[in-house]
């Protein structure tokens, strides 16, 4: 029953990553990704590329929409993100979200952003 529940899990996640990668393109925009992907790889000039890093689909975006938090400090006003986990900013935005969506958000929502439940 444990790994059923794991399985079901995980397709709702990815479900999700996807609905919510959308989300972020249309209120972050294009680049809050690769801002993300610095701070995740400790600004090491890492390629973001899925062929030399396959952390990428499976431990980058999930952090990305559940755990990163802009840092708008070095951004003029005008530019700032929403200050808040994409995750988040949709079931503000999204008052109809799913009972699925909040059951993986609240397992996935941890205080460390390196520690995930897979």
């Amino acid at each position: 029953m444990a790994s059923l529940n794991w399985l079901k899990m995980r397709r709702t996640e990815g479900e999700l990553i996807h609905v919510l990668l959308k989300h972020a393109d249309k209120y972050y925009g294009q680049e809050a990704v690769g801002e993300a992907w610095d701070e995740f790889s400790l600004c090491n000039q890492v390629p973001m590329d899925l062929g030399s890093q396959p952390e990428l689909d499976t431990a980058f975006l999930p952090w990305f929409v559940f755990n990163w938090i802009p840092d708008n400090a070095r951004v003029d006003e005008a530019g700032h993100y929403p200050e808040m986990q994409v995750a988040m900013h949709y079931l503000e935005k999204k008052t109809h979200a799913s009972i699925h969506f909040n059951a993986v958000l609240s397992q996935r929502s941890v205080p460390s952003p390196t520690v995930f439940l897979w």
